[in-house]
């Protein structure tokens, strides 16, 4: 892999010699650099490197333009290197197609082995496929194998498939997966890009209309799930899992016992069948009376020699007649009830066979020990019933064990079921706490420490955050009565005024972002007190509207009330101080993130029990990364481009915290041609 170009783009130039040299002295030969993004796109575009190292701020073009830029012809490999560190960021990274983040100051050593790692995906040896639940993909091939039919895709089915891909379980929004095949002016694509995905599903889809791959996800884009990648929780995959192990081991188990019993079965007619099957009838036909002798085949004296037995033959009045190797101390003739005695398996000791030959009784004799026979007899009424117990014996062992079997698993999944619980908890963040009893009473107890000190953190955190901000106020309020009178005093320079004014604002700034601050973590942590009472939304809004109108509008901002159903007669239930930071909030958030002025209307409606409040402005809107993220529940730092000054984004925290704990929905959408519009829907009845 380290014959692969790589494209370096950084601003700061000793960082780029830095970054070659560290590549050079790792056998990477082929390694260009470029300090702007300009400059990155014209190399990207003559030279298609193999894989790019992008920073993110950067004068002119900054690097997630850049990114963006890269996929719209190219799917190269691309690692974002730079010092904004904020989870935010990543996410945005990795939604317009990041492959990998490392964050500023970083070891080369940790570098290295993310570039050939992210190498090895990009170019692996072995083709790229992708099983789904009905169909196999082939990446390399650009074709889908569903049963015993083969499908090719075009060339805007494989880009929308690679996308999805690249994006396996995640949510891929419409205005990406749009970009991603014709580009950044896409706005109109949507009709065109459901027509894709149809066709899409009807070659990777064994039902189409019921897919189970690619999948809607409603208001969003869509998903796709590749073959193992389920829905079932951990915990049931560990008690399938063990379940499963343990009737493959009770199978082997029967397979092993099957299997020894056929070898025994098998060694036993080996060894046994010469001396336990006798060939009683030809032995009887190879023995014949001539003219008053018996002449005996030598066939007969073979086997005889072959088993070591010896034979006799005794007529109907119980005189031996003719003999072979009969033992002596054997009588020579035998009373009718000795015979019926000898009949039933022995004489003596010696263990005899018989068969009724044309001259009389023939009797086969062998050596004591060496067959054992038994007689058995019971009545017929009885051989079923038999039967039927032997059956019914086997039947039970075999449900006793499985009822045991699952009798164990049951206290095992008792046992852990809360444990496996508790780690999924704890990975969650969430507090838990175990009973320290039973066998595993030690690895709860541990569990119940780990909870308690994540308790204990968080706890920390926001009595921290309590204390700090309430030991800034009076430094704080000493900052801004002083600025204050600075400002205001026209004695003193021009120029020691506006820094006056300049240090006022921005003590402004962080006196609301200790306020934030507060309000954010009390609600996180359920210490804010709720008044619940009924409120006019109506006049709600009016509150609000005045506020921001009486402490005066910034230059370029017009705010109203439009729309709004003035004959509302329902009230609304909530805490009016919380309702009202909501509003602000949002009305906050349309001046903060168009600086260069715009329309904001604000307005309310009543519908089946559903107070919905809308903020709407005529701005610059918001991208479809961004908006996807906020419709997902992340936050984000500002809803433009990077700017010198960095916002704490808290505002809308606190506004998707408050509609939380009133039981409501925030939805954020674009306004045609440009322009943002929030909507909470909040029930006219408290559930708290």
């Amino acid at each position: 892999m380290k014959d692969k170009s790589i494209l370096a783009v950084d601003d700061e130039s000793e960082l780029l010699k830095m970054l070659q040299s560290v590549f050079e002295r790792a056998g990477y030969t082929k390694i260009t650099t470029a300090s702007s993004g300009k400059e990155a796109l014209a190399i990207f575009r003559e030279n298609q490197p193999d894989m790019v190292i992008l920073d993110v701020m950067m004068p002119g073009i900054d690097g997630f333009t850049v990114l963006k830029e890269i996929r719209k012809t190219s799917t190269i490999p691309v690692l974002m290197l730079t010092a904004r560190g904020e989870a935010d960021d990543k996410f945005l990274g990795f939604e317009n197609g990041a492959d990998d983040y490392l964050i500023k100051p970083f070891l080369p050593k940790e570098l290295l082995l993310r570039v050939q790692a992210i190498l090895n995906r990009a170019y692996p040896e072995k083709e790229r496929i992708v099983y789904l639940e009905a169909s196999t993909v082939n990446l390399d091939k650009a074709e889908v194998y569903r049963g015993d039919e083969v499908f090719s895709l075009t060339a805007k089915e494989f880009t929308l498939f690679e996308k999805l891909f690249d994006n396996s379980g995640r949510i891929v929004t419409t205005g990406s997966l749009c970009e991603a095949v014709c580009g950044e002016f896409w706005q109109g694509y949507e009709n065109t890009l459901v027509t894709h995905i149809r066709h899409l599903r009807e070659k990777i889809e064994a039902n189409p209309s019921k897919p189970v791959s690619l999948l809607t996800v409603k208001g969003l884009g869509y998903r796709l799930h590749i073959k193992g990648g389920g829905k079932m929780k951990p915990i049931d995959r560990f008690f399938r899992h063990y379940i499963l192990s343990v009737i493959g081991i009770l199978l082997l188990f029967f397979v092993i016992n099957i299997v020894l019993i056929g070898i025994l079965f098998l060694t036993s007619y080996l060894n046994g069948v010469k001396d336990s099957v006798f060939p009683m009838e030809r032995f009887s036909n190879l023995i014949e009376q001539k003219n008053g002798a018996f002449a005996v085949d030598p066939e007969a004296n073979d086997i005889l020699a072959q088993t070591d037995a010896w034979a006799m033959l005794i007529d109907d009045e119980g005189a031996v007649i003719w003999e072979s190797g009969l033992p002596e101390g054997l009588p020579l003739k035998y009373s009718a009830s000795e015979i019926a005695m000898f009949s039933r398996w022995y004489l003596k000791d010696y263990p005899v066979k018989i068969w009724n030959h044309p001259n009389g009784l023939l009797v086969v004799g062998f050596q004591p020990g060496t067959i054992s026979q038994y007689y058995i007899s019971f009545k017929t009424r009885y051989f079923w019933p038999a039967l039927f117990i032997c059956l019914a014996a086997l039947v039970i062992n075999i449900g006793v064990m499985i009822f045991l079997f699952l009798r164990n698993t049951r206290k095992i999944e008792t046992a852990m079921r809360p444990i496996l619980a508790g780690i999924q908890k704890l990975s969650q963040g969430e507090t838990f706490h175990l009973e320290e009893k039973g066998k595993l009473a030690e690895i709860n107890t541990g569990l119940n420490h780990a909870s308690d000190y994540l308790a204990k953190k968080d706890n920390t955190r926001a009595e921290w955050i309590r204390g700090i901000s309430h030991d800034i106020r009076t430094p704080l309020s000493m900052i801004l009565g002083y600025s204050s009178e600075i400002e205001d005093n026209p004695d003193l320079p021009a120029a020691t005024r506006r820094q006056a004014e300049i240090i006022r604002k921005q003590s402004e700034k962080l006196r609301t972002l200790v306020a934030d601050l507060n309000l954010t973590t009390k609600l996180e942590y359920s210490m804010q007190p709720f008044r619940i009472k009924p409120l006019d939304p109506l006049e709600l809004i009016r509150q609000v509207i005045s506020e921001f109108l009486n402490n005066g509008l910034p230059e370029g901002y017009e705010l109203e009330l439009s729309g709004t159903d003035t004959d509302i007669k329902t009230f609304l239930y909530g805490d009016n101080f919380l309702l009202n930071r909501m509003l602000h909030n949002l009305i906050q958030n349309s001046i903060t993130h168009n600086p260069g002025g715009c329309q904001i209307t604000v307005s309310v409606k009543m519908d089946n029990r559903i107070c919905t409040f809308c903020v709407a402005d005529s701005g610059c809107g918001i991208k479809e990364s961004y908006l996807a993220l906020l419709n997902n529940d992340t936050s984000i730092p500002s809803s433009q481009t990077e700017t010198a000054e960095a916002e704490h984004g808290l505002g809308l925290k606190i506004v998707r915290q408050i509609v939380k704990v009133h039981y409501g929905e925030i939805q954020f959408s674009n306004i045609t041609p440009h322009g943002l519009k929030t909507e909470i829907h909040l029930p006219d009845k408290f559930k708290g």
